[in-house]
């Protein structure tokens, strides 16, 4: 996120860093991933390595990705959920969350939409790069 909590603009991440991309692919690999719409129509495929589920109450996906409608019933079926965007889902899950792995990204990238507020619920831990920080913040 951005200085701002911004996280993308039309529709994008607006910024490109590699090192947070193989972050991601690291902590990701093997998981299960919960998208919203939005983000889902960003991919081009599904994330390899991955069970890709989608919340929306469509019920047709391009192959690999795969529909649900019920945030708290995935959320109870999969205790190792990585939820990938956008903001509302961010928004509707964070209650439920128990840790968040946040990258900070050093500038105002005039994003449109924006992470939710957090803060007063998590503990920090942070690692810090030349342009970015990655935090680690659990409830605990």
């Amino acid at each position: 996120m951005d200085l701002h909590q911004g996280i993308a603009q039309d529709g994008k991440i607006p910024w490109d860093l590699p090192e947070d991309r193989q972050y991601f692919k690291e902590k990701t690999a093997g998981a299960v991933v919960l998208m919203g719409r939005g983000t889902y129509h960003t991919l081009t495929a599904p994330l390899p390595g991955r069970t890709n589920l989608v919340l929306t109450h469509k019920k047709r996906l391009r192959p690999g990705f795969i529909a649900v409608r019920d945030l708290v019933l995935v959320i109870e079926s999969y205790p190792d959920l990585w939820i990938i965007g956008g903001a509302d889902v961010y928004a509707q899950a964070l209650p439920y969350c128990q840790e968040l792995y946040i990258t900070h990204v050093a500038g105002d990238y005039a994003c449109d939409r924006f992470f939710p507020a957090y803060k007063s619920m998590f503990k920090s831990s942070r690692k810090q790069g030349i342009y970015f920080v990655y935090q680690q913040i659990s409830k605990d």
